[in-house]
């Protein structure tokens, strides 16, 4: 790789090796080709991903199970020994029908691996204007966060 081919601007650095202009060889610090070329497609693509699960959970199709699963791109069995049950039962949890019978200490444990409050088990924050933060801060109680709201104005 020639030098001038392997500059990019951006705040992803890495060093890497190349065949500089006198014709030597040498590192030089670069920002990632990932990055500056891919990014906001992979961006994009999440963005979708997100729009679908939460259609498909709005109508009843997956539980918050498999939401949260689908973007955590977590498996059955390696959900099932994070949580402490079966591979076989979280597939059964991803089951609307099924995750409505579980109890809470169980959707807790959920909870814990999906890295969320219990309180978004069994709702989903979405601003529906991009400048709309959501922050939720933990409390001394598990079972309860402080949910704010801030705008681009004030935030």
């Amino acid at each position: 790789m020639k030098e001038k081919d392997a500059r990019f601007n951006n705040e992803h650095q890495l060093v890497l090796y190349v065949e500089k202009e006198d014709g030597t060889y040498g590192p030089i610090q670069t920002g990632s080709y990932m990055v500056a070329h891919h990014f906001d497609d992979y961006l994009e693509k999440q963005k979708r991903l997100e729009a679908d699960c939460l259609a498909k959970l709005c109508d009843g199709e997956i539980s918050q199970i498999g939401y949260y699963m689908t973007l955590t791109n977590i498996s059955e069995a390696d959900l099932g020994c994070r949580v402490g049950i079966s591979a076989r039962k979280v597939r059964r949890h991803k089951d609307p029908k099924h995750f409505a019978k579980i109890g809470l200490p169980l959707v807790k444990r959920y909870a814990e691996v999906f890295g969320v409050p219990v309180a978004n088990m069994f709702q989903i924050l979405t601003p529906e204007n991009p400048e709309t933060k959501i922050y939720q801060q933990k409390t001394q109680n598990s079972l309860v966060v402080i949910t704010k709201v801030r705008t681009g104005q004030n935030g």
